[in-house]
């Protein structure tokens, strides 16, 4: 099952033990895009992933991220987006996640 959410650039989302932090917002020639950074609780670093609106990164153990959009960042306002998190078995609520194939 799909949960859909909104972050605003700087914030994060938070499911079990998995953390999704919206780091940039931009646009270029290719359009809007965004740069995330991936945590698991207990992890020595998180890892950074961009993305288009319609990627999908799959997080092995965990389940799949999909971005539905970007807003990206305008010198009057943060820029946001819209995730679709699949958590099959809520996978997420234990600490032995691996974000080493995680791709964007």
């Amino acid at each position: 099952m799909w949960t859909r959410h909104v972050v605003q650039q700087t914030g994060q989302l938070t499911h079990g033990a998995l953390r999704v932090g919206v780091f940039r917002t931009f646009a270029d020639e290719g359009g809007p895009y965004a740069v995330l950074r991936l945590s698991v609780s207990g992890a020595e670093r998180a890892q950074e992933v961009t993305m288009r609106p319609g990627d999908v990164t799959e997080l092995e153990g965990i389940g799949d991220l999909l971005l539905l959009a970007t807003e990206p960042s305008t010198p009057e306002r943060r820029g946001s987006v819209r995730l679709a998190l699949e958590f099959p078995d809520d996978a997420t609520a234990g600490s032995g996640i691996d974000l080493g194939a995680a791709h964007g």
